[in-house]
């Protein structure tokens, strides 16, 4: 559950607005491991960590689910 948080917390933090930028970009946008390092101490709040884990949980994304 922590794991599928964080990964929830990176696309909206990170990977989704990465992408956005690069639609449009006249430059090369940061690089995603400094983007990743920058967010990274916002987990260690426990009302975001509890935000990100609710959202994980409610997710039905059983397309993407490898465990039986």
């Amino acid at each position: 559950l922590l794991i599928a948080a964080a990964d929830k917390f990176f696309d909206d933090r990170v990977y989704n607005p990465l992408k956005r930028e690069l639609l449009g970009a006249m430059a090369p946008p940061r690089p995603p491991l400094d983007r990743v390092l920058a967010v990274c101490s916002d987990l260690s709040s426990t009302s975001l960590l509890q935000e990100y884990a609710l959202k994980a949980w409610d997710d039905p994304d059983d397309e993407k689910a490898d465990h039986p």
